[in-house]
């Protein structure tokens, strides 16, 4: 991957983790608990804005079709670096 932005599934999954992180931090007694749906709805409007965009190509029904399932498994691996990964770093760093 030579560059990651909105125009790629990692690049988007990459800014629903931060998207979420950020949320959490502003506005914690909201998020709490809300975060699976949350990245699931950040993940479907960033990727059917790109995709209206022109990111990822041609606008026929079987790529839309394949373009929402990927954008489903993108927030559910969104979902496992923000717990696995984001959530025990900022773990640690706080115990430091």
């Amino acid at each position: 991957m030579d560059q990651v932005d909105l125009a790629s599934y990692g690049g988007i999954a990459m800014a629903v983790v931060m998207l979420i992180g950020a949320a959490k931090k502003l506005f914690k007694a909201w998020i709490d608990g809300k975060e699976p749906m949350l990245g699931l709805v950040l993940t479907a409007v960033i990727g059917v804005v790109a995709k209206l965009g022109g990111a990822f190509g041609a606008n026929d029904v079987k790529s839309w079709l394949s373009h929402v399932v990927i954008l489903v498994i993108t927030a559910a691996g969104a979902g496992l670096v923000h717990d696995k990964i984001v959530n025990v770093m900022a773990d640690k760093s706080e115990k430091k």
